[in-house]
């Protein structure tokens, strides 16, 4: 990893960027196969585990999810792991970071042993955490690809990549039994482990914070519902609530300063508020900074254009609406309806809230 940073910080064109990459990805694969053979070789051996935890972690380095035919070490390690491994202390963090992985049956069988069969409660509380995770997608997953019409793109992209049996059998799941399963997993989250601390890095709220806000985004925020109240102060202290705008269409944003791609839309979101000044149209965010001040500053000198709730971090409306990715967008029509969620295209949505700023409409 080191020479590839090396190469990379030296590389004088993108061509030669993506050759530092792909001599990394090579050796990796190389030396991750070499490891699987030691852990194969020598399953009671107490640095097998640590050799196959290194095996999954290492894969999530290496770019996107591995191809069918990928020389990738993932699947065999995993099955290993969940057969000789899955008591040992470590593993949550193995499935906090495969919950991506949708597609692949042992990211899945896996989660489950070792919340199944792990001795310590923390351990047990992040794959139960994970594994609701996982169920989610998929079944956020398998109701997006039955949207996709015949010959779409997107679903020939998926079979290519993880095979065509994979994605049948994908396919055949209710989509309905993943839901109800994901929001059992995270009350049991909630109600078992509710004082285990986050898996993510700087987040100081517990499982039972998180889990909550996920349960309250899955029964309150889907398309055709009316959004929740939002209360709270803006940067100079004044209170004011979400309900406020009703009559108006709304586009509530979660973001903050701290996150590069929040940042990267301030420029259109401030073309769109100017744009739509005179149209019953409100452009809000919940501000996820650490710092007022950040806030304070950025609405000061103009960067950013329209009101703010601050929620001081992933605070209590952040973790109320189970935010967790940034940024996050919802539009609302003039009832307060939720007509669109959560995607972060903003020339797409400024198109859908000119739509429903039309009367016919």
């Amino acid at each position: 990893m080191r020479k590839f940073f090396k190469a990379s910080d030296t590389a004088r064109d993108q061509d030669e960027k993506k050759n530092a990459f792909s001599r990394y990805q090579a050796g990796t694969y190389e030396r991750m196969r070499g490891v699987l053979e030691l852990a194969k070789a020598h399953p009671r051996n107490p640095v097998a585990g640590e050799a196959l935890r290194f095996i999954a972690s290492t894969e999530r380095l290496l770019g996107s999810e591995p191809k069918i035919d990928s020389p990738s070490s993932l699947a065999p390690a995993l099955e290993l792991l969940c057969r000789d491994h899955a008591r040992d202390p470590g593993m949550r963090k193995v499935c906090s970071s495969l919950s991506s992985y949708t597609y692949i049956e042992s990211v899945e069988r896996l989660m489950r042993v070792v919340f199944d069969q792990s001795p310590n409660r923390n351990e047990q509380g992040l794959a139960c955490y994970a594994l609701a995770t996982l169920v989610g997608r998929q079944s956020h997953d398998i109701r997006w690809l039955r949207e996709r019409p015949e010959g779409d793109m997107s679903y020939k992209d998926l079979e290519d990549e993880w095979g065509k049996d994979v994605m049948m059998s994908f396919l055949k799941k209710d989509p309905d039994s993943l839901e109800a399963e994901a929001c059992a997993l995270l009350e049991r989250v909630s109600s078992s482990f509710g004082t285990v601390s986050s898996p993510f890095d700087g987040d100081r709220r517990t499982l039972g914070d998180i889990a909550s806000g996920e349960l309250f985004a899955r029964r309150n925020l889907a398309i055709g519902k009316v959004a929740p109240e939002v209360e709270g102060r803006d940067h100079v202290g004044k209170v004011f609530k979400l309900s406020d705008y009703r009559g108006k269409v709304v586009l509530l944003s979660f973001s903050g300063n701290w996150c590069g791609p929040c940042r990267s839309m301030y420029p259109e979101e401030r073309d769109l508020v100017q744009r739509l000044k005179d149209k019953p149209f409100a452009l809000l965010s919940v501000n996820t900074d650490e710092d007022l001040e950040s806030l304070r500053t950025s609405v000061e000198s103009g960067e950013i254009s329209w009101r703010c709730w601050w929620d001081g971090g992933k605070g209590p409306i952040t973790t109320r609406w189970g935010i967790m990715n940034f940024p996050t967008l919802f539009l609302l029509d003039r009832d307060g309806v939720i007509r669109a969620k959560p995607v972060p295209r903003l020339q797409a949505l400024g198109q859908a809230v000119e739509a429903l700023l039309e009367p016919a409409k």
